[in-house]
């Protein structure tokens, strides 16, 4: 986490939601896609 906090600015709250995302194997919904598009395995999508 150290390491995405570094180079993305990964806050823990995002970290936190990716975390839960990632472990339920779920698509991520929010507008805020740029946050998140640089983690691995993630699926991401807007509400809209």
């Amino acid at each position: 986490m150290k390491n995405y906090r570094l180079k993305y600015g990964l806050e823990i709250p995002d970290a936190l939601i990716t975390a839960t995302t990632l472990n339920k194997n779920k698509v991520l919904i929010t507008k805020n896609i740029k946050d998140f598009k640089f983690i691995k395995g993630l699926k991401v999508k807007m509400p809209y």
